[in-house]
């Protein structure tokens, strides 16, 4: 079907982030070896009792160096896992395609998220995640937000926790709005509004753009980020005749059939909400695009390689609209290093090569040893040249 290929076209996008995200977690793996591998070797390391028998100050000296050493590894473990932990939620934030969903309960955004997650390429896995109420992200399987590898619309809908998947290398946020979530997950969710790349706001066809839905959009328009509005459920059902002019029955009963809404009704909505917008938000550059779209239509004309049913659903449409995203981003990730977390680590912690360095890093424990060299020539030849300038 010549327009399923749009919907291809963004999950082939996403590879190209993922290529960038697959690389930066070797990166990470990598360092992590050569952290962990060194704080093992340093804590065996012991002062042979010979040479503590024979020079009990020198042993001393030895000791406390020893231990400085074994201090700095342990502490360059602890700061690592605790850097690593932040790093790579916020590495994680940088090089996901972010698409971050707000909306009402019913406005259809479960119906998106399923279509999002069930489309996808069959060789590529769904990984559906939750954000609890103390921030913490964790793995669900299924009953809770998944059913037969999908949301379960009534469970997550109802929630005011953070919930979404990931895919590839594309991260779906599902969340309530702000005003309505715990502080952990409001903070939570104005991190991952700060690094979106596609905001999304849907609201019903049935009744588009009410009241508490606009409040919630000037709050996503303070925080400076465009908007896409998604008018969903742009749907409906009608009844059709046979051939001879009776209406077509199934199980004794008149058939209905699911349709798109048409043009003109589509087109006089979008402008409502356009106008009501522009009303509240006197930033125009913050709307993106407004576009009515029908995940059941879109579904329905896949199954049955219905291309119109598709085309005119406007989800190939919207699939158009993320995929020019993807490929920026996948872009800009290419042209910039985005191994920051990490290089910092290694400039502040290990190396000391900061204005502020952490204490205890290599620039300082050579200097200890170098102490260590001169306390020692001190003890062995009190009188040598470099005894006396010491």
């Amino acid at each position: 079907m010549k327009h399923s290929n749009k919907i291809e076209a963004f999950y082939n996008a996403l590879k190209d982030i993922s290529i960038v995200n697959n690389d930066l977690q070797d990166k990470r793996n990598l360092l992590k070896k050569y952290v962990y591998d060194y704080n093992k070797n340093i804590q065996t390391i012991q002062i042979d009792e010979t040479l503590r028998k024979q020079n009990r100050e020198i042993a001393e000296l030895l000791d406390l160096t020893l231990n400085t050493l074994k201090e700095s590894s342990k502490k360059w473990v602890e700061n690592f896992d605790n850097i690593l932990e932040k790093e790579k939620f916020r590495s994680d934030l940088e090089n996901y395609f972010i698409i971050i969903i707000f909306g009402k309960v019913k406005a259809g955004k479960s119906s998106l998220g399923n279509f999002i997650a069930q489309n996808r390429p069959k060789n590529e896995k769904v990984e559906f995640f939750k954000y609890d109420e103390a921030g913490q992200e964790k793995t669900i399987q299924k009953l809770e937000e998944i059913d037969d590898d999908s949301f379960d619309t009534n469970n997550l809908e109802c929630t005011v926790e953070i919930q979404g998947f990931k895919l590839n290398a594309m991260a779906w946020i599902d969340t309530p709005g702000l005003g309505s979530m715990v502080e952990e997950n409001g903070e939570l969710a104005r991190e991952y509004i700060q690094s979106a790349d596609y905001i999304i706001y849907p609201t019903s066809s049935d009744s588009p753009l009410q009241a508490d839905e606009i409040k919630q959009l000037k709050k996503l328009f303070k925080q400076n980020k465009k908007v896409t509005i998604c008018i969903t459920k742009s749907d409906k059902h009608e009844r059709r005749k046979d051939a001879n002019g009776k209406y077509i029955k199934e199980n004794g009963k008149i058939a209905t059939f699911l349709v798109n809404k048409s043009l003109d009704n589509r087109t006089q909505q979008e402008n409502y909400v356009k106008e009501e917008i522009e009303k509240v938000n006197k930033n125009q550059s913050l709307l993106g695009d407004i576009v009515s779209i029908s995940t059941h239509t879109a579904k329905l004309g896949l199954e049955n390689r219905d291309e119109k049913l598709l085309l005119d659903s406007n989800i190939p449409k919207f699939y158009e609209l993320i995929t020019e995203i993807v490929k920026e981003k996948a872009s800009k990730l290419k042209s910039e290093t985005p191994y920051n977390g990490l290089k910092s680590f290694i400039d502040n912690d290990v190396l000391g090569a900061t204005a502020n360095p952490n204490p205890l890093t290599i620039k300082i424990i050579k200097e200890k040893i170098d102490d260590l060299d001169n306390n020692i020539v001190t003890i062995q030849h009190p009188t040598s040249p470099k005894a006396l300038i010491g």
